[in-house]
């Protein structure tokens, strides 16, 4: 019976356990990715590239040239989003015709640069402020990931842990018990 049980809690933990060999970025637990979402790494990467746009333009960069250098440093996927943004500050276009071609995942910093353009102002503070949101953003989307994670390993690791226990402590200790009021 309590090979039964064992037997029965180790093949249904390794039925709702992902392989030892899976990509954990790859897991799916009923349709949705464990992690927020698969583009957390460039979101951070635009925080960041906000962050250095200030810098650049705090330092006394025109602003194409600061979008250009900025570009330089940022992972290629992310250079080649800014490409139509330096071409269109090179031809003298303002903020929102040239942020136009960005693709959505600089919203934030296209905003906050079409703010500062229309408004007339240094667009430093609102992009730190862009870059805060994104970073917060990230950082509550990561919590979150971690709670729905943990919440998922309470059933398996319920389901091999209690069987484990009752034939280990409680059915022992249960015959031990009776063992002794049942001899005479």
């Amino acid at each position: 019976m309590t090979t039964a049980l064992a037997l029965l809690a180790v093949l249904t933990g390794s039925l709702l356990w992902p392989s030892p060999w899976a990509d954990p970025r790859t897991v799916l637990w009923r349709g949705s990715r464990v992690c927020s979402h698969p583009t957390a790494a460039s979101m951070t990467a635009v925080a960041v590239a906000a962050q250095l746009l200030v810098i650049a333009l705090r330092a006394g960069l025109p602003l194409g040239s600061a979008v250009a250098r900025v570009a330089g440093h940022l992972p290629p996927e992310l250079a080649r989003d800014l490409a139509p943004v330096v071409e269109a500050y090179g031809h003298g276009e303002d903020s929102l015709a040239a942020w136009s071609a960005a693709p959505q995942v600089w919203a934030p910093v296209a905003s906050a640069m079409t703010v500062a353009d229309r408004a007339g102002i240094a667009p430093a503070a609102l992009l730190l402020g862009a870059a805060a949101t994104i970073l917060r953003r990230e950082s509550v989307a990561r919590e979150a990931s971690i709670g729905r994670v943990s919440v998922r390993l309470v059933l398996p690791l319920g389901l091999a842990l209690l069987p484990a226990f009752m034939c280990t402590t409680v059915i022992p200790l249960v015959i031990v018990m009776t063992s002794g009021s049942l001899t005479p």
